[in-house]
């Protein structure tokens, strides 16, 4: 069992993510998976290492918890999100601290992190700690996980059911997001991070643009918009 005993009552890592890993399934959302939360786990943990040679055990331990926990509140793809889900999310997250004994601190640390993480700054409560910039970083990075693409855009092709699909609008879509925020990372590890892994997600995409390219006839099947000139 994972666990920092530094505190009134140990943290057990295993036993959070458990807890987080049920409520994504739960939640049947087709993009903010399991997976995602593993990946920015992995992406936060890089940049603390990169960026943080002075950090606080402590605080290692809310932006542990933060990345777990950080989209427990989403709902499927379909459904309109009445809460906004980082709010949803604060709040299951206080439940399960406060059954399992978390201190109040901690407590307060993961919940700004993951108040900050949709829109930095938060829902405009002015929150700029450093925490939450790393949860943000480590959030957006997945975006350009090599590993992640097919199960992200197979995620919008299922999860937008009721709506219009086409690869090529969520192709060009992921492409202009990936430059939007690489350009608003805040560590220098994060950028190297995004590099790192840049040259892997275009390959990938150029790959999948020549496939589509050449089978029009899953692009039909597989799309809900017009596509009378076999354009994707």
């Amino acid at each position: 069992m994972m666990t920092f005993t530094c505190f009134q009552c140990p943290i057990d890592f295993v036993a959070a993510r458990d807890e987080a890993c049920k409520l994504l399934l739960d939640k049947r959302n087709f993009i903010h998976t399991v997976a995602h939360s593993d990946a920015v786990h992995s992406n936060a943990l890089r940049i603390w290492d990169g960026s943080c040679p002075d950090g606080k055990e402590e605080d290692l331990v809310a932006l542990k918890l933060a990345c777990y926990w950080h989209d427990t509140g989403r709902n499927d793809r379909d459904s309109v999100e009445q809460t906004p889900h980082e709010v949803e999310s604060v709040r299951l997250f206080s439940e399960f601290a406060r059954r399992s004994g978390y201190p109040q601190r901690i407590v307060d640390t993961v919940v700004r992190a993951i108040l900050s993480h949709r829109n930095r700054g938060g829902r405009g409560d002015g929150l700029t700690d450093c925490l939450s910039d790393i949860l943000w970083d480590a959030d957006k990075l997945d975006i350009v996980n090599p590993h992640r693409v097919l199960e992200i855009l197979w995620g919008f092709q299922a999860g937008y059911s009721a709506g219009e699909f086409s690869w090529r609008s969520s192709l060009d879509y992921w492409k202009g997001i990936s430059v939007k925020f690489v350009e608003r990372l805040h560590f220098d590890e994060s950028r190297r991070l995004f590099l790192e892994r840049y040259d892997g997600f275009s390959e990938l995409i150029v790959q999948m643009e020549a496939f589509l390219a050449s089978n029009h006839e899953f692009v039909a099947r597989t799309s809900r918009v017009p596509n009378r000139e076999g354009i994707i």
